[in-house]
């Protein structure tokens, strides 16, 4: 990048006024507030949602322990009901993987917005900082 001098028939523009800066700072305020409230309500959803996943997994793990114990009760089942039976609790196995899966991804996003969230108040700061 080469260095460029102004025209030296051009007049440099004068610094904004207090004024100028504080209407800046205001709006650039409000539109982080709007943000950081967005940020918020997306986490508070994705909690609730995460919530609602770790309740089914529990109650899917539960009723998974429950088939294998029932599976071994049957002793007098055919080896085609047993055979159909561990298919099925391996498909539920699968689910289950795949749910708990969803909810480490859930939790790593819910990290991010955090995150985000965390250097939206620093930015915050540092405007009220500088026009102090």
């Amino acid at each position: 990048m080469t260095f460029q001098r102004p025209h030296p028939n051009r007049i440099p523009c004068e610094p904004a006024s207090n004024w100028e800066l504080e209407l800046e700072l205001e709006h650039v305020n409000q539109a982080l507030r709007n943000e950081l409230s967005n940020e918020v309500s997306i986490n508070r959803s994705n909690e609730k949602y995460i919530k609602d996943l770790e309740r089914k997994y529990t109650r899917c793990e539960n009723e998974i322990q429950s088939l294998n114990k029932e599976l071994e009760q049957l002793e007098n089942a055919s080896e085609k009901e047993k055979a159909e039976l561990r298919s099925e609790i391996s498909f539920l196995k699968k689910s289950l993987y795949q749910a708990k899966k969803e909810i480490r991804d859930k939790i790593s996003y819910i990290d991010n917005i955090e995150k985000q969230l965390q250097e939206s108040e620093e930015r915050i700061q540092n405007l009220r900082h500088r026009f102090k």
